[in-house]
């Protein structure tokens, strides 16, 4: 039961670590006048650090 709880848990932070990425890069994109090029290095960025958190314990 505890680990359903943590994966339950790491999918939320994964998630979580996705958006926030998607809006950092988008946040640099707009400080810097790109901001297509900034949204696209946030969801690569999002897809590793949703792949760091969501990795599996096993």
């Amino acid at each position: 039961m505890a680990k359903r709880k943590a994966r339950e848990r790491d999918y939320e932070s994964g998630g979580v670590g996705f958006v926030g990425s998607i809006l950092l890069g988008a946040g640099f994109g707009v400080l810097f006048d790109e901001v297509i090029a900034g949204i696209l290095l946030g969801i690569g960025a999002g897809f590793l650090v949703m792949a760091h958190f969501t990795r599996t314990q096993d």
